[in-house]
C-alpha cells in the first residue's frame, strides 16, 4: 500500500510535469482563458494515439484521441486521486445516458505495469471498486495527451466534437449533468 507521504509526492509529480510538459510545448502561458486550469481551442486536434490496458471490458487496442467521426470523451484519472474515485459514477453514469456512438477513454499517467507505480491488475480493482463502466481506459505515461491539450491535474475532462475540434476542457470534479452538457454541445458543435 502506498504511504500518504508517496502519494503527495507522486501528485505533486504529475503536475510538475504537465505544467512543465505544456510549457515546453506550447511556451508560457498567455493571460486569459477559462480559468479553470485546462485550455481549450477552436482548431482541430491532430489525433494521439492512447494505448489501453487489457482488461476485461478494455481490448488493449490504441485509441486516437480525437476519434474520427466521433463525440470524444477523455476522462484523466490516478488510482491515487480520491476525486476521480468519487467521481468515476458520473462518468459512468453519462456514458449510459449518451450512448454508444460516444468514444469513452480515461486516461492515467500513473506507470502502469510490473515494473510501474500500480499493477494493471491494480487499475482493474480499482476501476470496479469505484463503479467504473464499460470503456477503454488508457496509459499516456510520457502526460503527451495532457499536455496538448493544457490540462494540469486531475480529474480532468476533454470533450470533442465529431470534427476533432476541442469543445470542453475542465480541470476538476463534473457532474453528471455537466458532462451530458458537454457531450450534447459537442454533438451540436458548440463551445
Amino acid at each position: 500500500m502506498m504511504k500518504r507521504r508517496e502519494a503527495l509526492a507522486g501528485a505533486a509529480s504529475l503536475g510538475l510535469l504537465a505544467a512543465g510538459g505544456a510549457v515546453a510545448v506550447r511556451g508560457p502561458p498567455s493571460i486569459g482563458g477559462d480559468g479553470n486550469g485546462a485550455g481549450g481551442s477552436n482548431d482541430v486536434s491532430e489525433p494521439i494515439a492512447v494505448e489501453t490496458l487489457s482488461l476485461p471490458w478494455s481490448d488493449g487496442e490504441p485509441v486516437d484521441v480525437p476519434t474520427e467521426d466521433r463525440v470524444t470523451v477523455v476522462k484523466f484519472f490516478a488510482t491515487w486521486c480520491r476525486s476521480c474515485r468519487e467521481m468515476l459514477p458520473d462518468v459512468t453514469e453519462t456514458h449510459g445516458r449518451v450512448g454508444d456512438d460516444v468514444q469513452f477513454l480515461s486516461v492515467t499517467t500513473e506507470r502502469v505495469g510490473d515494473d510501474g507505480q500500480v499493477t494493471t491488475a491494480d487499475v482493474e480493482d480499482w476501476w470496479e471498486d469505484h463503479g467504473g463502466g464499460e470503456w477503454p481506459v488508457g496509459s499516456d505515461e510520457t502526460a503527451e495527451l495532457q499536455v496538448r491539450h493544457d490540462v494540469a491535474g486531475v480529474p480532468a475532462t476533454v470533450v470533442f466534437d465529431a470534427d476533432g475540434v476541442e469543445r470542453y476542457s475542465h480541470v476538476g470534479v463534473s457532474t453528471t449533468d455537466e458532462l451530458v452538457d458537454a457531450v450534447e454541445a459537442a454533438r451540436d458543435g458548440e463551445r
